[in-house]
């Protein structure tokens, strides 16, 4: 499975999750409710980057 699809999976996972699946009774997300949409982005973009980072120093080593 290519690295972009991997990525894409995890990521399009948690957006579906955020903006679906949890909207009712925002138990897993409750936490940010009182966050902008501005802080919201850049959490996900950041949680991306880590992944995105984390994923690449780990397979470095069998690449």
């Amino acid at each position: 499975m290519s690295s972009f699809l991997v990525f894409f999976i995890v990521f399009l996972a948690v957006i579906v999750d955020f903006c679906w699946l949890d909207k009712s009774s925002r138990k897993r997300w409750g936490w940010m409710n009182s966050w902008t949409k501005r802080d919201k982005v850049f959490f996900f973009v950041g949680f991306l980057a880590i992944s995105v980072f984390v994923y690449v120093t780990m397979g470095v080593t069998y690449l």
